[in-house]
């Protein structure tokens, strides 16, 4: 996110959404709390201070920033999800997701998923997964565990979506 917005994007949310349907019966995302988290050396990379920052994950050594401009109060079509996922190959990989792998990508993102697991999840909220899995186009991104490739990502991201 922190590279997409300096490129010119704007944010409505960083790592979590809350998705559902709008008026216009088409999957719709709500804006989150405007800030957004960035690890250590990506907020170096960004050229942040750290000391102005606020730390709030140890674990994960994260730092949040609060966003004052550059960010989105509306809510807005979900057009597509894209999956980070670190690997131990060395090569930056984005594939199309399809079939009954798509319905699998939005069940393992949704947060705090093993409570769904416990009390089982509503008939409504099984037809809304079933509905954006057969609506939004959803992809895999690969990322080499070793490396930086923030700007090959957003360039694929500004492509996709007809900015680039």
């Amino acid at each position: 996110t922190a590279e997409l917005i300096s490129d010119g994007a704007v944010m409505l949310a960083d790592d979590m959404i809350a998705a559902g349907y709008g008026d216009n019966g088409f999957p719709t995302i709500y804006p989150a709390f405007p800030q957004q988290k960035l690890c250590r050396d990506a907020a170096l990379r960004q050229g942040y201070a750290l000391e102005e920052l606020i730390y709030i994950d140890e674990n994960r050594d994260k730092f949040a920033i609060r966003l004052k401009e550059g960010y989105v109060t509306a809510e807005l079509p979900l057009g597509m999800i894209l999956e980070l996922e670190p690997t131990d190959e060395e090569v930056l990989s984005i594939c199309e997701v399809r079939g009954l792998d798509k319905i699998k990508l939005l069940y393992r993102n949704i947060y705090r998923g093993y409570a769904w697991n416990e009390m089982g999840m509503s008939r409504q909220a099984q037809e809304n997964i079933l509905a954006i899995a057969e609506q939004v186009p959803m992809y895999i991104c690969k990322r080499p565990k070793k490396g930086f490739y923030t700007e090959e990502i957003t360039d694929w991201v500004l492509g996709k979506v007809g900015l680039l």
